[in-house]
Order: structure tokens, then sequence, then C-alpha cells
């Protein structure tokens, strides 16, 4: 295996692959994990201006909001860097276990029924 970052495979969560790369300088029993929006696109990315005591959030007359759903919003794993050197079933019992719980964490409103 050459040194550094190495891609190992691909992971399956929810509806998305997860890439999974080992890092020769990280411990075998450990995962660290990317997360992202599932839409990024939507999101403003500008100036913006919040009141601290209200919580109001005002923007420049000539700002472009995008429309977002909660879909849009949903936080997923992007890539995985541990220190195992392949994707067995060990692995994946223990990445699956740690997205799992996290994917909770990240996105309370996904999991409200």
């Amino acid at each position: 295996m050459e040194k550094g970052i190495n891609l190992i495979g691909e992971i399956d969560f929810k509806d998305v692959k997860v890439k999974v790369y080992n890092d020769l300088y990280t411990k075998d029993d450990t995962i660290q994990c990317v997360w992202r929006m599932r839409n990024p696109d939507t999101s403003y990315e500008g100036i913006m201006w919040m009141s601290w005591e209200t919580g109001k959030i005002t923007y420049p007359e000539d700002a472009v909001i995008p429309e977002q759903t909660e879909r849009d919003r949903e936080m997923l794993p992007q890539f995985i860097i541990t220190g195992y050197d392949k994707i067995d079933d060990k692995f994946i019992s223990f990445v699956s276990s740690y997205l799992d719980s996290d994917y909770i964490r990240r996105n309370p409103k996904q999991n409200q029924n």
C-alpha cells in the first residue's frame, strides 16, 4: 500500500455510497467522517446579519435566498478516513453503528415521527 491516504472502497449508507480511505497514521479502531448536506447548492452563501437578542436574520436587499427542503438539509457522510486497511464484515459492523448514531444526532428533524 502506498504512503498517505488511499481509497480502499465504498460502503452503502442510506441511499449514498460513502468512500472509505485508509490513513497509515490513524489507529485501526478510529473512524473520522466528513458529513455534508445532501444538496449544498441550496444554501445561501453571502452576507447576513443576525440579532443575538431575537435570533432574527437580515439579508442584503439584493440577496437571492434559494428554496430548500428538509431533504436538501439532510446531513450525510461524504467520506471516511480510518486506520483499517480493508473493508470486511468487522469494519462494516463497526462503521455502521457509528454512522447510524451520528446520523440521528445530525438530523434530528429526519428522525421525528
